[in-house]
């Protein structure tokens, strides 16, 4: 959100059911997470086409990011 000026936000419960996702895909492995959303049967999973559509998982995919940067060391420290 910090750098997106068009960005939506995103509830709990989507980021949730991206979580899911990313636990289920661990188990299921395809060649690319694309191809859950496939057209092709031999690809697609329609528990996670139907949980969330491709374009908004890869939203939260690209910008997701797990780290507080308070708490973060500054470049110049042998911590960083």
């Amino acid at each position: 959100q910090k750098h997106k000026a068009n960005w939506i936000p995103i509830t709990m419960s989507e980021i949730k059911s991206w979580i899911e996702l990313n636990i289920l895909m661990g188990y299921h492995k395809l060649p690319s997470y694309k191809r859950y959303w496939s057209s092709d049967s031999n690809f697609r999973l329609p528990i996670v086409a139907e949980t969330m559509s491709r374009n908004e998982f890869t939203k939260i995919l690209n910008n997701i990011h797990l780290a507080n940067n308070r708490k973060m060391p500054s470049r110049n420290s042998n911590e960083y």
